[in-house]
């Protein structure tokens, strides 16, 4: 099955003009002084789809043979990705209310192209031993003007400007600068803690560490919390044996305690915090003077 996926893909690639071939060796040689193919992969998209992958750190731990991978400085292409801090920022230094949209690239890996040259280093070979050579990234209203601008988008994914959006885990107001839980993620992450409160029931290091995880995130809006954090990540330091269960500290009960109850009264939705250091006038001065004054 998956290798008819596969074949499927190339033959899809190819038809999107993605990639070129099928080529036989003797053909690519003609064309290339030099090119080499990586090993083969397959991925599973978000809607089932498979598509090929080449695994260009291969082969590991071989000294005569460098990676593909390793020819790239990665210094010279970082990649942020947008947290909450940035996000927040964001919306910090609006001036005026704004309308929020999502927008999202329909498979965007396979729609930035590579330069001809790197192209002798992305060679895939297929089940039947053909040749293809890869010409995109081997990762893994405005929609319509996207499109016609060349970029594809994925229009379920897409939405309508309104006052307020979901994105990262959060939903955003830009006319109101308010962050807030979706009302779904609340109820679930009440009902997590609620079972850790179960002092004859025993956990695994993973429930133990999916809940840290969660709690760091709804933390972000509820910074008080985060103190109320460290019972779990301390008794995830001394857990010895990770396949076996424990039951859940005294520390780690009275802290979920203090989770439960909040997020049963808090109201949800928060003014957007500040991170950047805030003027006081002439505090920060005169704290300076007195502890010169106390030396």
């Amino acid at each position: 099955l998956a290798a008819e996926k596969i074949t499927k893909s190339f033959e899809k690639e190819v038809k999107a003009r993605r990639m070129f071939g099928p080529f036989s060796r003797e053909q690519l040689s003609a064309k290339f002084k030099f090119f080499r193919s990586s090993p083969l992969g397959a991925v599973v998209n978000n809607d089932g789809s498979v598509r090929p992958i080449n695994d260009l750190s291969f082969p590991r731990n071989d000294p005569m043979i460098p990676l593909v991978n390793s020819f790239v400085n990665l210094h010279d292409f970082l990649t942020t990705w947008d947290d909450f801090k940035i996000v927040a920022g964001f919306f910090n230094n609006l001036q005026r209310p704004v309308l929020l949209a999502l927008f999202d690239w329909e498979k965007a890996y396979r729609q930035i192209p590579t330069h001809p040259s790197q192209w002798p280093f992305l060679i895939v070979q297929d089940l039947s031993d053909n040749l293809y050579i890869d010409t995109r990234i081997t990762f893994g209203g405005v929609a319509d003007y996207s499109t016609k601008l060349g970029v594809q988008t994925n229009e379920e994914k897409c939405s309508q400007f309104s006052d307020e959006q979901k994105f990262i885990g959060f939903i955003w107001n830009g006319r109101h600068k308010t962050v807030r839980l979706p009302e779904a993620k609340l109820k679930e992450q009440i009902s997590q803690v609620e079972v850790f409160l179960i002092e004859v029931r025993i956990f695994s290091f993973n429930e133990v560490e999916v809940l840290a995880g969660r709690l760091n995130h709804v933390a972000y809006i509820l910074p008080q919390l985060r103190a109320y954090l460290n019972g779990l990540y301390k008794w995830m330091a001394e857990w010895k044996y990770k396949f076996a269960k424990q039951s859940a500290p005294r520390e780690v009960l009275e802290d979920m305690e203090v989770w439960y109850d909040h997020l049963n009264v808090f109201d949800h939705t928060r003014l957007i915090p500040s991170r950047t250091p805030v003027n006081i006038g002439g505090l920060a001065m005169r704290a300076q003077v007195s502890a010169l004054e106390s030396r």
